[in-house]
């Protein structure tokens, strides 16, 4: 390994200078609004963002800094950048002036440097995002109701969603902010077109807690709440016994259980996840069918008052611009309540660290079967597939954080397939968490990675953004052909199976999929295909074009009094159906249902339960069926997943991912030996290494003057130590990285080539040989004296 020089100072030129694509001044076409499910101006043009979470005090840095940073991020093709803790008591920086003993007023000097960096960033085209509520930690002086529990490091999530002062907290925070006039643009930030989303709140929930026995005095609170909102649905014990009472004639209300009491017990929420529920858990348990589903209704009041209350207080402000909840759905209950916003959102990390010290796991994500799941390690869930859960019809959709975090030993692939299938997806941002927590010039001049999170100075993220940007902002890759909804009834939601998230992991990988909900129990949407969350036999999908259709409890409804499983399948089973044969991957060619041209009913649900690759073999051979999609496209001998455009595939057997369209091209994985795909072929030495060719231009690559080149392997910094999956010392400057060794071959129809090595910053090093082929170039990689070259810059005409 060789060392790279790459710190967070110096702006992108040259090869590497993506400013070519922000359109500046952020907010010149007005507000962003959503347009037909995507983020678009008024006029309809779309805009799709890409950039990257600022924490702590990197939202407020000097101005000095706030000037670079804004430059290299511009250069970086980075359009918008999150705001993100400005809230936290922190010493990095907090916007909060938390001496006053109290968290109700905001630090003027903090506020200036916010200010003008807002300055910085709209004259670049670099948009905003602007979240609310994240790490607020309260102080005495807030006249909290539960003063026992306050304290300043407890940002009190899940309480805010509930608990009276803690929402008018709330509202007076956002008036604060969101009111201020910033002297160097002339706007209040209600009235700022650069502004294109404004947050409620980060990581939260009514449905989960990151630690589910916190704030008891809360709980308390809510647990009062459940037994008065019983009251209120069913006016007397009676008809709550009747309500819960199944068709077996069994009562779920145990005899010394009273709402006027408040004795009515409920099923402990989960931890960063919704709980779900099994059909057959005993129905007297408090995960008993009735029981649950109506906790589940009275949890998803609670959000959605929230939700109503917080954006009719922003729009009395005067906010204009879109509006989220919150951006990490864990479940089809919360996910049903975000959609009450204009955008939804979403989080996802590979190998966020675990624990203290830091726990790293050594899979790496270009060689794990996404349709794994649940994945055999909690972080090791592939991302698209998470964060692909919470897309839902008609509403726009933005990643607000991803990273594949330090401490992984091979992670270049990850811009690229975050890009490439962001693009097929049709999503409309994704930002990278995060580029720094605390702005502070000394700390970005940095030649090492200083942790897990902050990228400024990480070639397989920062030095990556500018062709990921490219890719996504420019749709080098092409939105899937085909669209899949995966449709919840209310019953789906409130009683939600154990494999939910079943689904995300094959089909994101092959065509658009998008989450539907439909109250009425009736599908009405335009999909190519519609398929059965699966949890209860409510969701009439006869409408659809093409349906797959299972359930895996025998009840329709949620308290268990109808059993109609049998009249559910019988009514989509078509005249012309045949027995649907699959050869599945734990008994070989079975019977599992009836399949038409047009409808996939399964009756064996088993076959989730035992294996969950069955579902990418069943879900194949019935697009397939229906004529959706093509022999050569969709699961490929077993172990492939062939995107619908024929542009991209995830081959995680043999860890590779591939892309090839006219403008872009790149092979990431276990490369070593001869690759190819569209047009590229590769001869490198090297194990492993992400290998792209990139059109700059905008013309496909055999008529592109301007191409760049990267190659990027492994990375680390010097001396870092580790015990088994521990990483006990981070390491030092300088930073190395692999340098890829061998040829890359691309076809052109120019006769000229000049090829350039790139410094971290895009300036050139030296010359890379260049020879001709029978149908364009062959450029040999290159290593310049004294440090590693990961980008080249190539230069074609007559």
């Amino acid at each position: 390994m060789k060392p790279y020089f790459m710190n967070g100072i110096l702006p992108y030129t040259g090869g590497l200078d993506f400013s070519f694509l922000l359109d500046p001044p952020a907010g010149k076409y007005g507000f962003v609004c959503n347009k037909d499910g995507h983020i678009a101006f008024e006029d309809g043009r779309r805009i799709r963002f890409f950039g990257c979470d600022l924490c702590f005090g990197a939202v407020m840095p000097e101005k000095v800094t706030g000037e670079i940073m804004a430059q290299r991020m511009a250069g970086a093709g980075i359009n918008i950048v999150r705001f993100h803790f400005a809230d936290a008591n922190s010493e990095k920086g907090s916007l909060i002036d938390f001496k006053k003993g109290n968290t109700r007023t905001l630090s003027e000097e903090s506020l200036d440097r916010l200010d003008y960096f807002v300055f910085q960033l709209k004259k670049r085209g670099i948009y905003i995002h602007m979240d609310l509520f994240v790490g607020r930690g309260f102080l005495p002086g807030d006249e909290l109701d539960h003063s026992d529990e306050m304290e300043q490091s407890k940002p009190l999530k899940n309480c805010q969603m509930f608990n009276r002062r803690l929402i008018e907290l709330q509202k007076e925070y956002a008036e604060l902010y969101l009111t201020h006039l910033n002297p160097y643009t002339g706007l209040r930030y209600v009235d700022e077109p650069a502004v294109a989303v404004i947050q409620m709140v980060n990581e939260n929930s009514i449905f989960w807690l990151a630690l589910p026995d916190a704030y008891p005095s809360y709980m308390l609170e809510k647990d009062l709440r459940w037994n008065q909102w019983l009251c209120e649905k069913y006016g007397t014990i009676s008809r709550l016994k009747d309500a819960w009472t199944n068709k077996n004639g069994e009562c779920a209300l145990n005899d010394d259980e009273n709402p006027l009491l408040g004795t009515v017990k409920h099923f402990r929420i989960g931890s960063w996840s919704e709980v779900p529920q099994k059909w057959d858990d005993p129905y007297s348990s408090t995960m008993g069918a009735a029981r649950y589903a109506d906790y589940m209704r009275f949890l998803s009041d609670l959000q959605d008052d929230y939700i109503s209350e917080m954006t009719a207080h922003l729009r009395k402000l005067g906010v204009k611009c879109l509006i989220n909840c919150s951006n990490h759905s864990k479940g089809a209950a919360e996910l049903r309540c975000m959609t009450k916003t204009d955008v939804t959102e979403n989080n996802n990390y590979w190998n966020h660290p675990e624990k203290k010290p830091s726990r790293f796991h050594k899979y790496e994500m270009v060689a794990c079967d996404p349709r794994l799941y649940p994945a055999k390690h909690h972080w090791a869930a592939n991302m698209i597939m998470r964060l692909c859960s919470a897309t839902v019809c008609g509403k726009p959709f933005v990643v607000t954080e991803f990273n594949n975090c330090y401490g992984t030993d091979f992670k270049a692939e990850t811009m690229l397939m975050m890009a490439a299938y962001a693009s097929l997806q049709d999503w409309d941002g994704m930002l990278f968490h995060a580029y720094s927590h605390t702005g502070n010039m000394t700390e970005m001049q940095a030649e090492f990675l200083t942790g897990p999170f902050d990228l400024y100075n990480d070639p397989s993220v920062f030095g990556m953004a500018g062709v990921a940007s490219a890719i996504f902002q420019l749709k080098l890759v092409r939105p899937a052909e085909n669209s899949v909804d995966i449709v919840h009834s209310i019953q789906d939601v409130l009683l939600p199976h154990q494999n939910w998230a079943l689904h995300f992991g094959t089909i994101p990988f092959i065509s658009k999929l998008r989450c539907k909900f439909s109250d009425n129990g009736a599908y009405d949407g335009f999909a190519d295909i519609a398929v059965s969350a699966g949890s209860t036999p409510s969701m009439d999908l006869t409408g659809a074009a093409h349906s797959i259709v299972y359930a895996r409890s025998p009840y329709s409804d949620t308290a268990q009094k109808t059993h109609e499983i049998d009249i559910y399948l019988d009514k989509h089973i078509k005249p012309d159906a045949v027995d649907l044969i699959v050869d599945l991957n734990d008994t070989g060619k079975t019977n599992i249902g009836k399949i038409s041209s047009s409808c996939a009913v399964i009756t064996d649900t088993s076959v989730f339960d035992r294996d969950s690759l069955n579902y990418s073999r069943i879900y194949d051979k019935c697009a397939k069926a229906f004529g959706v999609l093509t022999a050569d496209r969709g699961l490929q001998n077993l172990d492939s997943l062939v995107s619908d455009t024929g542009e991209l595939c995830f081959d995680h057997k043999n860890a590779l991912f591939t892309i090839g369209t006219p403008f872009v091209k790149s092979i990431c994985g276990y490369i070593s030996g001869v690759r190819a795909v569209a047009g590229m072929k590769t001869e490198i030495k090297n194990k492993k290494a992400a290998v792209t060719l990139l059109s700059k231009d905008r013309q496909p690559i055999c008529r592109s003057g301007h191409l760049v080149l990267t190659a990027l392997g492994s990375m680390t910094n010097s001396n870092r130590v580790w015990k088994g999956e521990i990483l006990i010392d981070n390491g030092s400057g300088p930073l190395l990285i692999d340098q890829i060794e061998g040829s890359v071959e691309f076809e052109s129809i120019f006769s000229r080539c000049e090829a350039y090595a790139l410094a971290p910053e895009g300036s050139r090093l030296m010359q890379a040989p260049v020879s001709k082929t029978p149908d364009g170039f062959r450029l040999t990689l290159v290593s310049p004296e004294g440090s590693a070259a990961m980008a080249y810059e190539i230069i074609l005409n007559e």
